[in-house]
């Protein structure tokens, strides 16, 4: 399989480096849509800046396009959405992307420019499908008995018990980014409240994140 469409296979993509497998399932990352992250293979042409659109979204259809620019990594590998092109010729193999603006249930399209005017081939990447008859706190599908399988369309007690591995850094447990959902921006902590908005989303309670329209 090539699932990022990148001329490499995932395997390879994972053994060289390219892409990473944080859950240990031979999936590369970048292909298994999250709650609040968006992860992307970025092209390796020189210094670049990565402008970041939203084309779909079940909860904020009025919010469609361009919501700004990948930053730089911080230092948890976490990128924000920010005002203006940043530059650089050193991005990790995989940007993982996450702020108020990335939210589930929504499909994105990233641009590469190395001058904030020309831009090349859009690369699609998604958050989470919108599970039913739940809304919104599916992070995981099943447990193989080694990692979990990536999220199925169902919030139930997988979720939940998920959500506390990781919390308890568990061997097996998913990556963190999977787990983080509290803040309307992710801050690449897991707790209690993390865990408590999984069990929200088991009871069906409504949709909790903000219009990327209205972010800070």
């Amino acid at each position: 399989n090539d699932c990022n469409d990148n001329g490499v296979s995932d395997l390879e993509d994972i053994a060289e480096g390219t892409s990473q497998d944080c859950n240990g399932n031979l999936v590369p990352d970048e292909c298994e849509a999250m709650n609040r992250y968006i992860s992307f293979a970025p092209p390796d042409t020189g210094s670049l800046a990565f402008r970041v659109e939203m084309t779909a979204s079940t909860y904020f259809p009025d919010s469609l396009g361009v919501l700004g620019w990948v930053g730089a990594p911080d230092a948890n590998g976490v990128s924000r959405v920010v005002a203006a092109p940043f530059f650089d010729d050193s991005w990790p193999a995989l940007v993982n992307a996450a702020d108020c603006e990335i939210v589930p249930v929504a499909n994105y399209e990233i641009r590469p420019t190395p001058d904030g005017i020309s831009f090349g081939d859009p690369i699609l990447t998604a958050t989470i499908a919108e599970p039913s008859p739940k809304k919104w706190a599916d992070v995981v599908g099943s447990f193989n008995g080694v990692t979990w399988t990536g999220p199925d369309g169902v919030v139930n007690m997988d979720d939940i018990m998920a959500g506390v591995q990781t919390f308890q850094q568990l061997a097996g447990a998913p990556h963190w980014m999977w787990i983080d959902l509290d803040g309307e921006v992710p801050n690449a902590v897991i707790n209690f409240t993390d865990i408590q908005r999984l069990v929200q989303g088991f009871k069906g309670e409504p949709y909790p994140f903000s219009d990327p329209a209205n972010c800070p």
